[in-house]
């Protein structure tokens, strides 16, 4: 399974419109659902155009490290 796109809040939308087709289509390829054709241009978009937040879920370590309370 591909790796999961997190993006910014309204780019679902903005990228349905983009490429003429449902959120839930958008959604799916983000999640790495659908890993087609048009999937993979979905987030190679999201990703061209600033929308990628992070690539991939934080390990535990990596949210200890940046979330741990002192």
């Amino acid at each position: 399974m591909a790796k999961t796109l997190t993006v910014k809040r309204g780019s679902v939308s903005k990228l349905a419109r983009l490429f003429e087709c449902t959120e839930q289509t958008v959604r799916n390829a983000i999640r790495g659902v659908t890993i087609e054709g048009d999937a993979e241009r979905i987030r190679v978009e999201a990703v061209k155009q600033g929308f990628a937040v992070k690539e991939k879920p934080l390990t535990m370590e990596e949210y200890n490290r940046y979330y741990k309370e002192t």
